[in-house]
């Protein structure tokens, strides 16, 4: 009785691992699956179809997860349409370059928008802040103390303080070997 309690259990716990298993191969991307295979393989090759106990480990189970992910057809082409559209909002939001909100010659040279953002054009009319600085009051209070630091301009003068140098010193050995000679 027991062992057939023990086997339920096994046979549920199984189900249950396969379930989760499913499920995170729902997340992964087959093509990056597969970039990761083929770059092991190569390495395989070149090491002359050798790879460390970890990789072969990995490769196995890569190729594994890229089978069920085949034969579940784990693999929607919604994935792909998403890309497809992501593209072409970024084609477009390259188009507007500087008729872009976000363009700016230094800092955001092609335009592009932050990530969550979506790319507007540039509107001189309604993006005019001319006028609307003009109605801001100023602060009637006082300056607070932080509010701009004073720089102060410091000039050193001194008078050069020259010495006369002792070039006995400095004259290589044979030069003033040549001088006691008479030579020079």
């Amino acid at each position: 009785m027991s062992d057939l309690l023990h086997l339920e259990k096994l046979k549920k716990f199984k189900e249950q691992r396969a379930k989760e298993r499913l499920e995170r191969l729902k997340t992964l991307d087959p093509q990056r699956l597969q970039t990761r295979v083929n770059d092991l393989r190569v390495k395989k090759e070149n090491n002359n179809g050798r790879l460390i106990h970890n990789e072969q480990r990995l490769l196995q189970n890569l190729e594994k997860d890229l089978e069920s992910i085949t034969k579940h057809n784990l693999n929607t082409n919604n994935e792909a349409e998403d890309g497809d559209l992501q593209q072409e909002q970024e084609i477009s939001e390259v188009k507007l370059g500087r008729k872009s909100v976000f363009y700016d010659p230094e800092w955001n040279p092609i335009g592009l928008p932050p990530k969550g953002f979506t790319n507007l054009e540039y509107n001189s009319i309604i993006h005019n802040t001319e006028y609307d600085a003009l109605d801001i009051p100023l602060p009637s209070e006082p300056q607070p103390k932080f509010y701009k630091l004073r720089q102060f301009e410091t000039t050193y003068e001194a008078e050069a303080n020259i010495k006369p140098l002792k070039t006995a010193n400095f004259v290589p050995s044979i030069v003033r070997q040549k001088r006691k000679l008479g030579d020079i």
